[in-house]
């Protein structure tokens, strides 16, 4: 996501779970580390391309940055309205292979002016050709909420992690001044391991000079 123009939902940034991300750029986890380009390429006022290439053995003289890598394309539909849209394609390779082939996914999100509405939908497939477990969002964002500058938001999701399946996050993030932001949230999970669920309390302090 380090590549791309706009992530478009609403929740990456102030949400403080990883998953907010949104998760679907870190499914593949191959490449990055020693060595990454990108670029972005303007079609118009609205339509953007996004392109990057990342690879965690740049600095391997015997294996080079075209063994271990992964790559990303985003092509995105970004208004100045109601409607931000992308659709993203996400591929790689490592050695000895990785349990997942590529991913594909959509990205939406409806502006209404003080309100958003979100999320993406990724298709993940594995070496093998089957379907693993997709990963999902959906959720709403509301702007300047009792103040200036302040966001409440809250999504869910399903995750594509082995480890749990079902996420949810609540967060306000409200700025004290210029400088000093705090976001509580309440984050829950439902563990894939024994199902059982799992709920955090999270404060985040933020500083900016």
């Amino acid at each position: 996501d380090d590549f791309v123009n706009s992530t478009i939902v609403p929740f990456d940034g102030p949400s403080v779970g990883d998953f907010g991300g949104p998760e679907f750029y870190d499914i593949l986890d191959i490449g990055g580390g020693s060595f990454g380009a990108g670029v972005n390429f303007a079609f118009s006022d609205n339509l953007v391309l996004d392109l990057g290439y990342s690879t965690g053995d740049g600095n391997n003289g015997d294996i080079g940055i075209f063994d271990n890598y992964e790559y990303i394309a985003q092509l995105n539909f970004l208004s100045d309205g109601l409607i931000d849209a992308a659709v993203a394609y996400l591929d790689g390779n490592a050695e000895g292979g990785e349990a997942v082939d590529y991913v594909i996914a959509g990205l939406l999100n409806l502006d209404f002016g003080g309100f958003e509405v979100g999320g993406y939908y990724a298709f993940v497939e594995d070496e093998d050709g089957f379907d693993v477990d997709d990963s999902w969002m959906a959720g709403a964002s509301f702007t300047d909420f009792l103040s200036t500058g302040n966001t409440l938001g809250a999504y869910v999701g399903e995750s594509s992690n082995e480890a749990f399946d079902f996420v949810a996050e609540g967060y306000y993030e409200f700025a004290l001044n210029e400088f000093i932001t705090i976001t509580p949230a309440i984050l829950y999970a439902e563990l894939d391991d024994d199902d059982d669920d799992a709920f955090y309390g999270v404060l985040r302090t933020t500083f900016r000079f």
